[in-house]
Formats: C-alpha cells, sequence, structure tokens
C-alpha cells in the first residue's frame, strides 16, 4: 500500500509544481490541508489497513485487486 502512494505521489509532484501554491500560505488553507491528511486520508487508510489485516469481510480485496484467497474462483475453504 505503501508504494502504491509513493508512486502516487511522484505523479501528483509535477502538477504540484506547475500550478500557483500562495493559496496554501494562509492558516484556513494550511488548516483544510492538515484536516484532509489527518483525517479523511490517514484515519481511513489506517482503518482499511487493520480491517484487511485482520481479514474483516471474509475475502479482503487491496487496492490493486488480488485477494488474500488467490483471485476470483480460487477461494480457501475455511
Amino acid at each position: 500500500m505503501g508504494v502504491l502512494f509513493g508512486a502516487a505521489g511522484l505523479l501528483v509532484l509535477p502538477l504540484l509544481l506547475a500550478v500557483d501554491m500562495y493559496w496554501l500560505a494562509t492558516t484556513r488553507a494550511a488548516a483544510v490541508a492538515v484536516y484532509l491528511a489527518l483525517f479523511t486520508v490517514f484515519l481511513a487508510y489506517r482503518l482499511f489497513g487493520h480491517g484487511a489485516h485482520a481479514g474483516v469481510g471474509g475475502h479482503v480485496v487491496d487496492a490493486g485487486g488480488a485477494g488474500r484467497g488467490g483471485g476470483p474462483g480460487r477461494h480457501r475453504a475455511r
């Protein structure tokens, strides 16, 4: 999952360099950016990772689409 987000960050980097980021220097914009980073992204993926590690939901599918059961049609008996 870390590789996925690292690659996504590298893909977005040229856009951040091309766009004027002066608005982020304001207190309100910085607070919104921190809120979005902490509560909507970090917490959501932290909970997703916890659920995926615990095996909640029977057959867990990760961001790449490959589930723990070995793929479609190859479910292991419990």
